[in-house]
């Protein structure tokens, strides 16, 4: 992939990343009975949903968070056997992993987002802390596996080439025998001097 494809491709992992979030707290909150008022999605700010009267509010915000992570990696999952698009949607669900860690393992040191809910709620802060380790490192590992896996890929349809010598080596191998018998003519008895 050209360099430059990486911007626009962190551009929609990070729109992508939070439309699942989103997507988790919508579709949690209606399943417990509560109702949608407005969802803010759009890809220069962080995206939110603000809801009310479900009968289970911490499970609709732990569903941000767990869809976030959970779709992409099924993604991947289910791209195992494409190289190129497994490569990809290795990158995209590590990326997921790592910002939803992110958010919910530091989230609730300055009591931002669905991190500040959480604890509104009185619910424990360790949790966050475990989820956000979990996925960061799963996130981590994810990145490693599949650019390694990509460089060997790469590298058995694409095997270097010899490593080729400094053109005055390549120069003295090519004429070495040349230069030899002209400097110094050889004599099955030994070297021979013309007088």
């Amino acid at each position: 992939m050209p360099k430059w494809c990486w911007v626009p491709f962190a551009a929609v992992c990070w729109y992508c990343m939070m439309a699942f979030h989103e997507l988790g707290h919508v579709v949690s909150t209606l399943a417990n009975g509560g109702t949608i008022d407005e969802v803010k999605l759009v890809p220069w700010a962080f995206s939110y949903t603000m809801r009310h009267g479900s009968a289970l509010p911490v499970v609709d915000i732990w569903a941000g968070a767990l869809t976030g992570t959970l779709i992409p990696l099924i993604i991947w999952l289910s791209t195992l056997r494409f190289d190129r698009l497994r490569l990809l949607a290795g990158l995209f669900a590590g990326f997921c992993c790592v910002v939803n860690g992110i958010y919910f393992g530091i989230g609730w040191l300055d009591n931002v987002g669905d991190t500040g809910e959480l604890l509104a709620l009185d619910f424990p802060v360790w949790p966050m802390i475990v989820f956000g380790v979990v996925a960061i490192c799963g996130g981590f590992w994810l990145w490693h596996v599949e650019v390694e896996r990509a460089k060997s890929l790469n590298q058995s349809l694409n095997p270097d080439p010899p490593p080729k010598d400094p053109l005055w080596i390549s120069f003295w191998n090519q004429h070495r025998l040349h230069f030899s018998d002209r400097c110094f003519p050889i004599h099955p008895q030994g070297f021979l001097y013309q007088v």
